[in-house]
């Protein structure tokens, strides 16, 4: 743009602002004006001195040396109006200042002194754009508009001085075929831009020039200190950059991610506004399709119409008793429906004078509600259904603490709480747990024995403060001594003296008397209602069955009530010391079967002494282990990796190997090969215009061999490519075959102590999540990672040898790289765990919800569970943005290596080429690997991360590989055993010691017995006396260390497992039905007739009931028999060891969830059907063993007296026959 000046040799090039040449114009005056382009450069530069000294206090003693005391916090953040404009304009401006400054360079290059208005200028503009965006973003981040003068005084400086000089640069003829004068004219539109942006936060803000400023506050979102999802508050260049997650990302290196690190969504991510704004969208629908159809039907309609589902009556009929809505009736014949038995017993409880549902407040919003939740009143009103509380016969729990369940959203009312708790006798199970009742009870309960959840689920009932109770079947599951408690304590006490309605359903007919009006369901229908007096007026027949089935005296029958004195006294007597909590500490050291809570209180008490003497110690010591933890997560799992590979074995692995290293590097001789040939042709068509040769043929030069050679090349590589992925997928279907195979091995031999110790989610994600992971995603991921990284190092090894200068440059970015990805890695392998970690909790608590729906209806908590669903989700959600961030800011910082490599390389080869004489081939070669280096490095490192989260999947698989199996292995052979044994039955019992573990102690302690063929043998005793693990050890499901069974003369410790098991029948407390038919279930090896099968549904009680359903004995059972009741899934179970016939059946209380009539039918038929077989019956209700031929009563672990029934009831000081009595 400069005069062009050929240096003189007797010129020196000096330094000055405007040159010193003699001859220049840049001194020319016209009209007295100075009027030259060096004096209006040197007035460009008077904007940018004042913005860098304006700033320079504020940024660097401001926010610089009173870091300390000024803290700007993310809740102070703010975007002005006109912020990703502002950040755009400043990079286009500070891109074009850039060119500028170039163009000033290579101008003052033509010059014989150095002209430092032509770069200098621009250069101080660039660094005052550079200032002004800092200085903007350190205003805004601090909410501080008032500031921003500075900037509104420099943009009207550097617009002015700008303007002037394309004024001048056109006065002067200077056009846009002038570099310098279309720079100008972009600077002047872009100043006048950034102009119009302040002036438009002057609008925005009122901060000036008005009298009432405006005061805006953050978004909600960053007034909540708990809100580190930053990515749509942050400035644009952190947005795009992602630098915002620098400090997230270096702090997962010192401190594992936890969901109180990551914080909370913001609030239009969260599942809430999201589920507000798809509930109004489906309202506004549905308004939308409701008037379109009143439309379409005229204006005759007055609206949808009601139907009543239920027409108000009272329950009980007298106005001095409590009434009720049918409602509670339909609720009662609704669950009472499902039995089909002969009998089935309401009893309701009343101690206050009236009581109507819609009198209790209603706990859910208005737009909650359901047409089902409301009853209809005889004069036409709408009431609203109150909370009532509800104890399914089926417990239902929460995968929570104990005291989680019993409160269950409740505040915790200490007093309120102890009374429950010794209401439903659960201080001595408490007791004995871990952690007492903050222990966590598994999914479905799975740590607890049936009683347990049973009266959990009842004490859950009792501690609402509602006033209706209802309680399905709640004794079922119970012993007599605890059924006694509940019912006098919890129900006859409690719930009397809080004035509440009790709906009671049960079998236990001893509990008439107390009944203020009773209900009889029969087949789905009231077969009779009333007092008791009045039953036995109007139906004698039914009156005295049921004195019949309870073993009652007509004297005690006669009583339509029981006195208070008797009352009382008999709430005294069931105040046994077995349950109190010194009888249970004595019991258990001398028991020893708490031995896990005494090592636990142990070490709990050493810990604390040692906690007192040491203190200091022990807080080294834990950062010691901190520190040793975040050793081992910034290691990659090599030991996981070797387990995985070296399970497909050494040829595959080899074969993995070699395929994938040729095929790599047949691609390299591919593109080397191509370099190769396109420099010998730009060669030959030099020679050829040198030689005068038309044709490049002409002079020699051919491409038929160069295409020979790469045909063959691609040829190879199509077949390596094959054999690679062959490889692959051969040596990952290998591998996971292997594992899933041992693992179901391990899982199939495990002994039960796996299942009772492991929760069983556990298990089947070992056999879901992780097989599916070890079968789908490993190879996927291992196939990514080995491409990625062998074209990671072939790229740099290429562009190496094309040009080695570049082994300079390459160690800063392998080092920066290395850091980049060591910090990844351990905060990507973090927030995948806790993404996979926070999914479990939200489909297991989905899950939970939709089984235990009656509950949460009933107590109306439909609000409350919906709400920790959004925050399941929302913990999910968070987890899933952060790691999605967190790939974003990988893939960034690789993209800038890249840009690095891609430069060295490109400088290094055009350099190499014009100094060297480097082929052009090579060139091209070396930039094109440059170019693909970012993503190969950004691929790699994400497999890298991935890759180690998914062999967490075979580190748990290999953890349950050491489990040791059962010995199924006798030292019987098959052969060896009999046809048919046992034929007679017989059982001896010699001094049989048991244990649950190696490190626990014995559950039962030399017991001696001696059962004779055909024998029917009833096993009682209280609660933890050791009943159940005599049933187990018939099976060698425990360790018998010490004694023996012999059966038929033969020991069952020397059969094989298989044998043992198949021999005999079991029929367990809790029934267990198979997803499948009915026929499936009876008889899994297929070997029954039909006609068996109905005898043994006859004889169970349930061929009328298979007769009405689809398909007869093909009819359809679902997962876990759900779509049968819980009496009928026992019946079942009867009838699959009827179809069996084994010498030997032993029932652990089978006839517990069946009611009494139908429980002494069965008895009748266990005595008849199994007459010539030998029969152990476990029973907690003692008069289903009176019939037997010899009874065995328990007490910890030891057999206290055995004898004939008669004989044990003759005897005053007997066992049992204090059982007896406390049964009837």
């Amino acid at each position: 743009m400069i005069s062009r000046y050929k240096p003189s040799p007797s010129s020196t090039m000096s330094l000055a602002f405007c040159g010193n040449e003699n001859n220049s114009s840049a001194y020319n005056v016209d009209g007295g004006v100075l009027n030259n382009g060096c004096f209006l450069d040197a007035l460009n530069v008077v904007p940018h001195v004042f913005l860098l000294f304006i700033t320079f206090p504020i940024l660097f003693i401001g926010w610089g040396s009173q870091s300390s005391k000024v803290h700007i916090h993310h809740s102070t953040w703010l975007h002005f109006p006109g912020h990703n404009l502002r950040w755009l304009l400043t990079f286009v401006l500070l891109f074009i200042l850039v060119c500028e400054i170039a163009e000033g360079i290579v101008s003052d290059g033509f010059s014989q002194s150095l002209h430092l208005h032509l770069y200098m200028p621009a250069a101080l503009a660039f660094m005052a754009g550079i200032t002004s965006i800092i200085f903007y973003h350190n205003i805004e981040t601090s909410n501080f508009p008032k500031l921003l003068m500075a900037l509104l005084i420099y943009w009207v400086l550097a617009f002015l001085t700008k303007t002037i000089k394309f004024a001048k640069y056109t006065e002067h003829g200077i056009g846009p075929g002038q570099l310098r004068f279309c720079i100008t004219g972009l600077l002047v539109l872009l100043y006048g831009l950034l102009l119009t942006v302040e002036l438009s936060v002057i609008h925005g803000r009122r901060y000036m020039c008005f009298a009432n400023p405006r005061e805006v506050k953050p978004p909600e979102d960053l007034q909540d200190l708990g809100v580190r999802f930053l990515q749509p508050f942050v400035n644009l260049l952190s947005k795009a950059t992602y630098w915002w997650m620098n400090t997230f990302i270096t702090s997962a290196h010192r401190r594992p991610i936890d969901l109180k690190v990551i914080g909370k969504l913001p609030i239009a991510m969260r599942a809430l506004t999201n589920y507000i704004k798809l509930r109004k969208a489906f309202d506004n629908q549905k308004v939308s399709v409701h008037e379109t159809i009143t439309c379409g039907h005229g204006r005759g309609d007055t609206g949808p119409s009601t139907v009543n589902w239920a027409t108000p009556r009272p329950l009980w009929g007298l106005s001095g008793r409590a009434q009720c809505e049918n409602r509670a009736l339909t609720l009662c014949e609704l669950k009472c429906s499902l039995y089909s038995v002969h009998s089935f017993c309401v009893s309701t409880f009343t101690k206050h004078v009236s009581f109507v549902f819609h009198s209790f407040p209603n706990l859910e919003s208005e737009e909650a509600e359901s047409s089902t939740d409301r009853d209809v009143a005889g004069d036409g009103e709408i009431r609203k259904r109150g909370p009532v509380a509800y104890a399914s016969q089926k417990p239902w729990l929460l995968n929570a603490t104990v005291v989680e369940n019993i409160t269950f959203e409740m505040p915790m009312i200490k007093p309120r709480y102890q009374a429950v708790i010794e209401a439903c006798s659960l201080q001595p199970d408490i007791d004995i747990l871990p952690q007492g009742d903050q222990t966590e009870i598994g999914e479905r309960g799975v740590i607890l024995s049936g009683g347990q959840k049973q009266r959990i689920s009842v004490a859950r009932a009792l501690y609402q403060t509602t006033g209706v109770v209802f309680l399905d079947d709640p004794f079922s599951a119970l012993d007599i001594h605890l059924s006694d408690h509940l019912m006098q304590e919890g129900i006859l006490k409690m719930l009397s003296e809080e004035k509440r309605t009790v709906v009671l359903v049960t079998h236990k007919l001893q509990y008439l008397p107390h009944a203020d009006w009773i209900i009889a369901m029969k087949d789905g229908t009231i077969q009779t209602e009333g007092t008791l007096k009045d039953i036995q007026k109007a139906q004698p027949e039914l009156f005295e069955q049921w004195k019949s089935l309870m073993h009652r005296k007509d004297k005690e029958f006669e009583k339509e009530t029981v006195a208070e004195s008797a009352t009382d006294l008999e709430r005294k007597n069931l105040r046994r010391a077995m349950y109190s909590r010194e009888a249970v500490r004595t019991a258990d050291e001398e028991e020893g079967g708490t031995g896990a809570w005494t090592c636990a209180m142990a070490a709990t008490q050493a810990a604390a002494l040692m906690f007192e003497r040491a203190e200091e110690s022990v807080e080294s010591e834990d950062e010691d282990n901190l520190s040793q933890v975040m050793r081992q997560r910034a290691t990659i799992p090599w030991r996981s990796c070797g387990s995985y590979l070296s399970s497909a074995g050494l040829l595959l692995l080899s074969l993995l190997l070699l395929s994938q290293l040729l095929k790599h590097t047949l691609m390299v001789a591919i593109d080397y090969w191509l370099a190769h040939w396109t420099s010998r042709v730009i060669s030959a068509k030099i020679e050829a215009t040198a030689r005068n040769c038309s044709v490049v043929q002409d002079c020699g030069f051919s491409h038929s061999w160069y295409l020979s050679v790469f045909s063959v090349l691609c040829c190879l590589g199509i077949i390596l490519c094959l054999t690679s992925s062959v490889a692959v997928e051969w040596t990952c279907h290998k591998v996971a075959k292997e594992l899933h195979h041992n693992l179901l091995d391990k899982i199939i031999l495990a002994p039960m102590r796996l299942f009772e110790t492991t929760p069983l989610g556990s298990i089947l994600n070992r056999f879901s999540t992780d097989t599916n992971t070890i079968d789908q995603h490993i190879p996927t991921t291992l196939e990514c990672l080995s491409r990625s990284t062998l074209l990671c190092v072939s790229a740099l090894g290429v562009i190496s040898y094309v040009t080695p200068v570049f082994f300079v440059a390459l160690l800063p970015l392998v080092i920066t790289c290395y850091f980049i990805q060591k910090y990844f890695r351990v905060a990507s392998r973090d927030l995948q765990q806790l993404e996979d970690s926070t999914q479990l909790p939200l489909l297991s608590h989905f899950s939970e919800t939709v089984e235990g729906l009656t509950t949460i209806r009933a107590l109306r908590y439909e609000p409350r569970f919906r709400q920790r669903l959004l925050q399941f989700t929302d913990a999910n959600n968070i987890a899933t943005l952060f790691l999605t961030a967190a790939n974003r800011w990988l893939e960034v910082r690789m993209e800038y290596i890249g840009a690095c490599v891609v430069l060295v390389a490109a400088v290094a080869s055009i350099t190499n080429s014009m100094y060297n004489h480097l082929s052009t081939g090579l060139v091209g070669l070396g930039l094109t690997y440059a170019l693909m280096v970012s993503n190969y490095l950004n691929w790699m490192v994400r497999n890298l991360a991935d890759m180690e989260v998914q062999l967490g999947s075979v580190k748990r698989i290999n953890g349950l590989l050491k489990t040791e199996p059962e010995n199924y292995d006798g030292l019987l052979t098959v052969s060896q055993v009999p046809d048919g044994w046992p034929h007679e039955g017989e059982i001896k019992i010699q001094n049989l010691s048991v244990r649950y573990d190696a490190t626990l102690k014995p559950v039962l302690k030399n017991v001696n017995a001696h059962i004779s063929p055909g024998q029917k043998v009833g096993i009682c005793g209280r609660t933890g006396s050791g009943k159940s693990s005599f049933s187990l050890a018939f099976f060698r499901m425990v360790d018998m260390f010490e004694g023996r069974i012999v059966i038929d003369d033969i020991d069952i410790a020397k059969l094989p497992l298989q044998t043992l098991r198949s021999r005999l029948s079991i029929i367990l407390q809790d029934p267990i039905l198979f997803s499948g038919t009915i026929r499936f279930n009876l008889d899994p090896e297929m070997k029954a007739t039909d006609e068996m099968l109905w005898e043994a549904l006859e004889i169970a009680q349930l061929k009328p009931v298979v007769k009405t359903l689809p398909g007869g004995l093909d009819a359809t059972i679902t997962e876990g028999g759900e779509n049968f009741s819980q009496g009928q899934r026992q019946l079942f179970c009867l009838a699959r060891a009827f179809v069996r016939k084994s010498s030997i059946l032993i029932m652990d209380e089978a006839t517990a969830s069946i009611d009494m009539a139908t429980e002494n039918i069965l008895q009748k038929v266990v005595m008849t059907a199994f007459a010539d077989r030998t029969v152990v019956i476990i029973a907690h209700r003692v008069h289903t063993i009176l019939n037997a031929d010899l009874v065995i009563v328990m007490k910890r672990g030891i057999i206290l007296e055995h004898d004939k029934p008669q004989v044990l009831l003759d005897e005053e000081d007997s066992v049992f026959a204090s059982f007896v009595r406390a049964d009837k």
